[in-house]
C-alpha cells in the first residue's frame, strides 16, 4: 500500500505544474481578445477536499469515504484543470490530473464531463490510466458541490461520487 507522504510529493509536483502553466494560459487568453466575463472568471481557483462515493456493483467491497486534496484552475466558467490526490475506493492513494468541460448552464447548475488520468487502481497495474466521467455541479458562492459518475468498464466498477470544493 502507498503511503500518504509519497502521494503528497507526487501531488505537489502535479499542482506545481498546474500553477506554472496557468500564466501561459492567461497570456493565450489575453492574446485572443477575451470578453469581460471570461476575464472575470479567469482567475478562479478552487480547493477540492475529496468526497463520498457509491459503486454500481459490489459496493460493500469498497471504501466509500475518499478524503483528498486537490486544486483546480478555471480559465473560463466552462473549463478547468484539476490536479491532486485522494484515498481511492480500493484503499490506495491516487493522484490525478483532469480537465473539466461543462458547457451547459442553468443558473448555478453546470453539466458536462471530466476526463484525464489517475493511478493506483487495479486497471493498468496501478500506473496512470485514462478516465472519463459525467460531471454535474452547483455553485453556492464560495462552495461548489459536484456529482461525477463513471460507468462500469469491463471488470472495473463504476461509481457516483459527491465532491466538495472551496473557491477563492
Amino acid at each position: 500500500m502507498e503511503s500518504w507522504p509519497r502521494s503528497l510529493v507526487a501531488s505537489r509536483l502535479i499542482i506545481a505544474l498546474v500553477i506554472l502553466v496557468s500564466p501561459l494560459a492567461s497570456a493565450a487568453q489575453d492574446a485572443s481578445g477575451s470578453s469581460a466575463e471570461a476575464a472575470r472568471d479567469f482567475f478562479r481557483w478552487e480547493i477540492h477536499f475529496g468526497g463520498l462515493s457509491h459503486h454500481w456493483r459490489n459496493d460493500d467491497e469498497y471504501n466509500d469515504t475518499n478524503p483528498g486534496l486537490g486544486v483546480e484552475y478555471r480559465p473560463t466558467a466552462e473549463t478547468g484543470v484539476i490536479a491532486g490526490f485522494y484515498r481511492n475506493s480500493e484503499r490506495r492513494d491516487s493522484e490525478y490530473l483532469f480537465v473539466r468541460y461543462q458547457p451547459f448552464h442553468y443558473g448555478p447548475f453546470h453539466l458536462g464531463a471530466i476526463g484525464g488520468v489517475l493511478n493506483h487502481y487495479d486497471t493498468n497495474n496501478g500506473d496512470f490510466a485514462p478516465a472519463a466521467m459525467v460531471a454535474a455541479s452547483v455553485d453556492l458562492g464560495h462552495l461548489e458541490i459536484a456529482v461525477v459518475a463513471a460507468p462500469n468498464v469491463g471488470s472495473s466498477d463504476g461509481c457516483i461520487s459527491v465532491q466538495f470544493g472551496l473557491r477563492f
